[in-house]
């Protein structure tokens, strides 16, 4: 480290923490019979990961990996001179294995909990812990853009996902735990100013370095399985260009228990599809099998410097329309690492797959916004619309308004958050998390039609969104189900709660058989119309 501290004499401890910004804290049960083995587990960007008993709040432990150690001096020092320091501040994912299913972590029964996390602005790394002692971790492992095999690694945004994988290799079939992340966020979009228009060379030629492509990791070693890559590298996708800061959405699409599509979008307003060929008979290919499925970054809706950015990873939802299997990938456009930015035209997207559970035999061509139908043209859906197009996309009313989360799609209807900056703009002094005067909105269309799906105010008319009171920026909406209370076996009311990242519930429904399906604040949805029954025998009687 490079921290100094000049002060002498005795040292006193310092009861302090540092700010928790995007580590959302996690719980963890080590014996679900005992209450007093539940830990809290976040990061903050004084550099630490915390372990918390939820019982006591007694802390267990706080682990600070070494390149965040000149943190400790700037929070000391705590002069307005240094830039708000950032540390481990990435989302953690939780590998919690419990062998025998008996409730209780225990190493001699070949448990373990692992911990995964990446820092954000905080560096280009990522580390997994052994927690399975929570009062004495390990360091399992710890990988950044100096480890071999991960030079295109960039500020480590993506949230771990975790999956199975089966891959083969010449006559060695494996089938592991891996992780699935973005290859991160290059900071050289930092020097961009979108709101002036003056980026040093324009949004279309300001190269991006690193970050660009994915990776899937090995979970227990750290190992790279396969990466795909974009810019000059060696085998690089053709126009993988920007770099990938958002989350990997991974299916598994022939329900075998591994992984096999990958979905996920850059900061050029791209989105790619990865198929994962991992039978025992083939080979990982990924770099042959990933294409560019949309190209959404560019239209006449904005300046010559600006491209639309995803921040975040695509929302996925399968369903039947007709009896025809049919996937949409939902994703919205905005300037996440500048939320004040007031000039962009965002925009949400609702795009057909039509290659549903195969690999097309031939490279589709990327879909542009030429080939979309704006909300307020569809003519029926996105599966019969008279000009054949391959989705629909909403334009945000508001200048500056963007979308800064994934979507949630539930039972047909597309759930999403925007943000709109008040007074103060780009430059100005208004915190992008205070002012009174930013707007906060939940957004709720049919996926189908983009028609209004609720009538958020009561009135007898569906509205498109609903004003929150918060003004924060909110995360993707939560679905919550409540106990259903039921008279008898057919008539039972099932409650849903839509939550957003903080308050209480912004929409709750009821759901009794035969009432619309629509429904209010406070009237119903029918999950019947929506919901497939299911049928089962039972074979060992």
């Amino acid at each position: 480290s490079n921290a100094t501290v000049t002060d002498t004499g005795n040292c006193t401890a310092r009861l302090h923490m540092g700010d928790i910004l995007h580590s959302k804290p996690i719980v963890v049960s080590f014996d679900d019979s005992d209450a007093s083995k539940r830990y809290v587990f976040f990061g903050t960007n004084e550099g630490y990961l915390h372990a918390i008993n939820a019982n006591n709040g007694t802390e267990k432990f706080a682990f600070m990996p070494q390149s965040l150690l000149d943190n400790i001096d700037i929070q000391y020092r705590n002069s307005a001179a240094n830039p708000h320091p950032y540390g481990v501040d990435g989302p953690i994912t939780v590998w919690r294995h419990d062998e025998n299913h008996d409730g209780a972590i225990d190493a001699s029964d070949g448990d373990h909990v692992y911990l995964y996390f990446g820092l954000r602005r905080g560096g280009k790394a990522y580390y997994a812990l052994n927690v399975t002692d929570p009062v004495a971790p390990k360091l399992l492992w710890k990988i950044d853009n100096n480890t071999t095999d991960f030079s295109e690694l960039a500020q480590t945004w993506s949230k771990p996902l975790l999956a199975k994988i089966r891959y083969k290799r010449g006559s060695t079939t494996t089938e592991t735990q891996a992780m699935v992340v973005g290859a991160g966020y290059d900071p050289i979009v930092d020097l961009e100013d979108r709101d002036a228009r003056t980026a040093p060379s324009g949004d279309l030629t300001e190269a991006h370095t690193m970050g660009r492509g994915a990776y899937i990791i090995n979970a227990n070693t750290g190992a790279k399985i396969d990466a795909i890559f974009g810019g000059s590298n060696t085998g690089a996708i053709s126009g993988m260009d920007f770099s990938i800061p958002g989350d990997i959405r991974v299916l598994d699409m022939d329900k075998n228990g591994f992984m096999d599509r990958l979905y996920f979008a850059d900061l050029g307003g791209n989105i790619w599809r990865t198929d994962l060929f991992t039978d025992t008979t083939d080979a990982v290919k990924l770099a042959t099998s990933t294409y560019k499925f949309a190209s959404l970054g560019e239209d006449t809706a904005l300046s010559s410097l600006e491209l639309r950015k995803f921040f975040n990873e695509p929302e996925v939802s399968l369903f039947n329309y007709g009896g025809v299997p049919t996937l949409a990938v939902t994703v919205g456009s905005g300037y996440h690492s500048r939320p004040l930015n007031t000039t962009t035209a965002d925009r949400f997207y609702v795009l057909l797959d039509k290659d549903v559970f195969a690999h097309p035999t031939t490279t589709p061509s990327a879909i542009l916004q030429t080939d979309l139908v704006g909300r307020s043209s569809l003519s029926a859906s996105i599966t019969t619309d008279t000009n054949g197009k391959l989705g629909w996309y909403y334009d945000l009313p508001n200048m500056g308004e963007k979308i800064l989360s994934a979507p949630k799609i539930f039972l047909n209807k597309a759930l999403f958050t925007t943000f709109k900056p008040g007074s103060g703009g780009f430059s100005g002094t208004a915190s992008c998390a205070t002012s009174n005067s930013h707007e906060t909105r939940l957004y709720a269309f049919d996926l189908l039609d983009g028609a209004a799906a609720i009538d958020f105010d009561n009135d007898g008319t569906r509205d498109n969104s609903k004003i929150l009171p918060e003004g924060h920026i909110l995360g993707t909406p939560t679905v919550l189900f409540r106990t259903p209370t039921c008279t008898d076996r057919d008539n039972c009311n099932q409650v849903v709660e839509v939550k957003t990242s903080i308050g209480g519930p912004v929409l709750t429904t009821s759901t009794h058989p035969g009432t619309a399906t629509r429904g209010t604040a406070t009237s119903s949805i029918d999950i019947g119309s929506f919901l497939p029954k299911v049928y089962w025998l039972n074979k060992h009687q």
